[in-house]
């Protein structure tokens, strides 16, 4: 089980969606292949790769980021720089 941060001290990341939907498609992966090399459902992947005003919309966490950072595929001036 995943500890909560306390309020104010949630770290997020820097990356869009549409900056990881193109991470995903640069690596060839389907949504599906792309959850799993992240550690996640394919069902987070989408929600992570909806455009920001959607309901379903997650923040990229900094460890998904940093993982793609890592091998050359996060964003310039992404907040792991």
């Amino acid at each position: 089980m995943h500890k909560k941060a306390a309020p104010g001290t949630e770290i997020w990341s820097t990356m869009t969606p549409a900056d990881l939907k193109s991470a995903r498609k640069r690596l060839g992966m389907t949504g599906t292949e792309f959850a799993k090399l992240l550690g996640v459902s394919p069902r987070h992947v989408r929600r992570m790769e909806t455009p920001v005003g959607k309901t379903s919309h997650r923040p990229v966490p900094p460890r998904v980021e940093l993982l793609l950072l890592r091998k050359g595929l996060a964003p310039r001036g992404s907040s792991t720089d």
